[in-house]
């Protein structure tokens, strides 16, 4: 808008530019009366208007304005509202004297704020132009505090899980442990060993899977004539199975071990990492086992079993089964063996004909005892120690995050080899041990390697238990009956054998070894 200073005292022209149509205009109402009233010819002019009446392009209209007359400044405000509504006009320019400075003021604070508009709709609007803003901050704020507390949950929940996880997962809960092998220092083993000379015919498993139901750790119990299977499903991985087998007079054992995870359970309502599995026969351990489904013999990572006749003999405690189980078992073993006799060492059993991780326990009973007192004293602590050691080993398998394998157990292997004083054989022999120095040395990097895995990756510590349990059935390496081609008693019994003979067995261990070593380099 451009006032011009000619008769500045007086009058003065207004020139507005309007856009091409101001069809919208004539319909508005606080328009119409304006255009009206200062439609007369020596009042106002316009350009390039059509027939119509109507600016069909960018024009000019002149308006006289009068400051001694209201309705000409009324008209000039309603003009400058359209204006302010187009947002398309070009900008105002005044030129003028005091008192059109002074009216240039007057306009430039109203266009500020919109002509036309009301004070009250410019607090209003600055009202919610506040509020907007402080319900802006305040989201902002709620959204960064909400994501401080998150992080500060994750952080504390990971610091917890590395406690848990701390030292393989078994330090962390170690009294639990403590609690378990204090509440078997207070069984009688001997009382509790069942008359196994009537077993089938008084029905004695059915008491057994009464007994085992009534204690709440087990999730699923049954049974039949000749077997008790007895379930405590895993918290973490509950498709990784750790067995406990019992059979004849070794029920005793096994019920007092359920017996004692019940306690625990029951004062810390502890739930084990892995499923646990109780078996219960009447028979020979394998009866018990083999009613077991495919499926579920395929997700057992660690079979513990006692032998038939557990105490017998001179006292030796005796030990066999694949090498990461018994890692576990010979390192329970150290906690818990007390003798009474100089014949303080283990010796070897042979392996049992399973595809599975497995270990066999057996604890022989001393001879020269003076009373029978003295006898059943030892055979109830030989019971208790075999009770201790198996607990241990089942509560650490069903609960360390990473399987434990010491590859030094294998020198034994090494020594067993040079008891064969068979000169033809002294190649195989030698590629044996190398191969064998070779595995032993890839075990320790890949304990290494174990010792350096983030134990909060779930998903990485899975893959590495399923490599150690392929390298462990690699290493168990079972012939077409089953049975072991590197188990050490077994080895030393075929130490007598034939020289010809020997030299296929001593193939078919190579053979072994070399599958073994081919899958710890890949690991490693």
């Amino acid at each position: 808008m451009i006032l011009d200073n000619e008769n500045c005292n007086k009058m003065a022209a207004t020139q507005l530019y309007f856009p091409g149509d101001l069809r919208h205009m004539n319909t508005m109402r606080r328009w119409m009366p304006i255009r009206k009233k200062y439609e007369h010819k020596n009042e106002i002019q316009r350009e390039g208007i059509n027939s119509r009446g109507l600016l069909t392009q960018v024009n000019k209209v002149y308006i006289p304005i009068d400051f001694n007359s209201n309705t000409t400044l009324e008209a000039l405000k309603i003009n400058l509202y359209f204006y302010n509504i187009s947002r398309k006009w070009k900008d105002v320019d005044v030129e003028c004297t005091k008192e059109f400075k002074r009216m240039h003021r007057v306009l430039s604070f109203q266009m500020g704020r919109g002509f036309g508009e009301p004070t009250e709709f410019i607090t209003k609007r600055m009202c919610c132009s506040l509020l907007f803003s402080i319900g802006f901050l305040c989201l902002l704020c709620g959204f960064l505090i909400g994501r401080f507390a998150a992080g500060q949950v994750f952080e504390i929940r990971a610091e917890k899980k590395k406690i848990e996880l701390f030292g393989n997962g078994l330090e962390s809960r170690d009294y639990l442990r403590n609690e378990l092998v204090q509440n078997l220092k207070d069984s009688n083993f001997t009382e509790s060993s069942l008359d196994v000379t009537h077993l089938r015919n008084n029905k004695a498993l059915e008491t057994v899977e009464k007994s085992l139901s009534g204690l709440n750790i087990f999730n699923k119990v049954t049974g039949n004539d000749s077997c008790v299977i007895a379930t405590v499903r895993g918290s973490q991985e509950p498709d990784r199975y750790v067995v406990l087998g019992a059979d004849s007079e070794n029920i005793g054992i096994g019920i007092s071990i359920a017996k004692a995870f019940q306690r625990i359970y029951n004062e810390h309502e502890w739930i084990p990492r892995r499923t646990l599995i109780f078996l219960i026969s009447a028979d020979y351990m394998d009866s018990c086992f083999h009613s077991l489904s495919n499926y579920d013999q395929s997700k057992i990572v660690a079979y513990l079993a006692i032998d038939k006749n557990p105490i017998d003999g001179d006292g030796f405690f005796q030990t066999s089964g694949s090498d990461m189980v018994l890692t576990t078992v010979l390192e329970a073993s150290q906690d818990y063996l007390t003798f009474k006799n100089k014949n303080n060492h283990v010796k070897n059993l042979q392996r049992l004909k399973l595809l599975i991780p497995h270990t066999l326990l057996s604890f022989h009973r001393i001879d020269n005892t003076s009373t029978l007192k003295d006898n059943d004293d030892i055979n109830n602590l030989h019971r208790r120690n075999l009770a201790q050691v198996l607990s241990t080993s089942v509560w650490r398998l069903s609960e360390m995050t990473i399987f434990q394998w010491d590859p030094l157990t294998l020198n034994t292997n090494i020594k067993t080899l040079d008891k064969f004083d068979s000169p033809d054989s002294q190649v195989l022999k030698d590629r044996i041990k190398n191969t064998i120095k070779r595995i032993i040395n890839g075990g320790i990097l890949l304990n290494k390697k174990i010792d350096n895995l983030d134990r909060l990756k779930s998903l990485d510590i899975r893959m590495m238990n399923d490599f150690l349990k392929d390298l462990e059935q690699a290493l168990l390496c079972p012939d077409k009956n089953n049975q072991s081609q590197t188990d050490i008693a077994l080895l030393e019994q075929r130490s007598i054998v034939a020289n010809n003979k020997i030299d296929d067995y001593f193939q078919a261990i190579l053979a072994c070894y070399e599958d073994a070593d081919k899958i710890l380099q890949d690991m490693t």
